[in-house]
């Protein structure tokens, strides 16, 4: 209580916990779902090329990609019939996440275009940082977070440094990559 006291009468005492509104939450759902279906863009993709490999075919192609409807026609004769319905089955769930994923990312190229997104496109501007990483960071980290010096943002990205302390025995153990994961 006392603590608290303190806090509200202005003494810095501890730091305090901003949570992200309604709006900036919802934000953020869009590319984190993004990334959940870029993963189960590869799931899709691994599970084809291991059914495939199963009867020693091994497409030199990329799977889903727009030369394998030729090549799948070309070699679906030699698989049994029940596999061959379960890959077609997959394939189909495989473009139905990319399809996801082209509408997604084709919103995020419309709200750029049309300015909606200033911090996102300040970010790009810069030399190393792309449309989706930028998305990310403006997202995740810059977009309702307030850093008041470099500590801070270096904290919340996990870029501490991790010491070991035993006895006299004093070692730097490196970053400690604690941080949000997604950035």
């Amino acid at each position: 209580m006392a603590m608290l006291i303190r806090h509200h009468a202005g003494e810095r005492v501890w730091s305090v916990l901003r949570e992200p509104s309604r709006e900036d939450e919802d934000a953020r759902r869009e590319h984190r779902e993004l990334q959940r279906l870029a993963h189960e863009r590869i799931a899709h993709t691994n599970r084809i090329s291991s059914l495939l490999v199963l009867h020693n075919l091994r497409p030199g192609i990329v799977i889903g990609g727009r030369d394998w409807a030729k090549w799948w026609a070309a070699h679906r004769d030699q698989v049994p019939t029940l596999l061959r319905a379960e890959l077609e089955r997959e394939c189909e769930r495989l473009k139905l996440v990319k399809d996801q994923v082209r509408a997604i990312e084709g919103a995020h190229r419309v709200e750029l275009a049309e300015g909606r997104q200033p911090l996102v496109d300040q970010l790009v501007r810069l030399r190393a940082i792309g449309p989706k990483g930028a998305w990310i960071l403006v997202k995740e980290v810059f977009g309702w977070r307030h850093f008041s010096n470099r500590r801070e943002l270096a904290s919340s990205l996990g870029l501490v440094p991790t010491p070991h302390a035993s006895g006299s025995i004093e070692r730097e153990q490196g970053i400690s990559k604690a941080g949000n994961r997604r950035v």
